[in-house]
């Protein structure tokens, strides 16, 4: 008898450093954003999915909020820096801009759940995560604008190109792009895409 209720306890979580527990704690939020939408992530599913009591999710994440922003802080950072990573070591704008949607692309694959998070959050608008999604969105339209201007003054590009609108239409194409990877599209077809997107936005008006 005192077995069964032994086996019927929650089992604790193994012991982690707090930075371990933390990132144990985040990683499993991400998750769960991924698979159920950031609307619906709260401090008691992350709980139950990491093994662990509610109060320490509160530990770690005082508020909803602070739950959700560093999930959404996390997506931030890693699609920056694929924007950057990925176009660092090209010279054209047609080349950086290629590099960047099929790292997107790529990541779509390899790191499903930072892109499914991302798509979530675009379509969002009435959430409290519309504002900080709404900044972060500019922080990526200024990297392509950068680079369509780039592109501008090294003659490569256009003049008649308008930076803002190439960079919404390369930007908004995220959505489309993993529709079609999740739809089955051939490798063939999404490359066709790309070069299609590329070459529609750097076309002179």
């Amino acid at each position: 008898m005192a077995t069964q209720i032994a086996n019927n306890k929650r089992k604790r979580a193994a012991r982690m450093d707090p930075m371990g527990r933390q990132r144990q704690l985040l990683s499993t939020a991400m998750q769960l954003c991924s698979q159920e939408g950031i609307a619906n992530i709260n401090h008691g599913k992350v709980a139950i999915a990491a093994g662990v009591s509610t109060p320490t999710v509160f530990l770690y994440f005082p508020t909803r909020l602070d739950l959700l922003n560093a999930v959404l802080d996390e997506v931030e950072l890693y699609l920056l820096e694929l924007v950057d990573r990925s176009s660092e070591g090209e010279k054209r704008a047609n080349d950086k801009l290629l590099s960047i949607v099929r790292a997107y692309s790529n990541a779509i694959d390899n790191d499903s759940v930072y892109a499914r998070i991302f798509l979530n959050w675009g379509a969002v608008a009435t959430d409290q995560a519309w504002q900080k999604f709404l900044l972060f969105q500019d922080r990526l339209l200024e990297k392509f604008e950068r680079i369509v201007k780039d592109g501008i003054k090294s003659g490569e590009v256009g003049e008649t190109v308008n930076p803002v609108w190439a960079a919404h239409l390369i930007c908004g194409a995220g959505t489309i792009i993993a529709q079609m990877k999740f739809r089955g599209l051939t490798a063939n077809e999404i490359e066709g895409f790309f070069n299609a997107l590329v070459c529609a936005s750097l076309k002179s008006s």
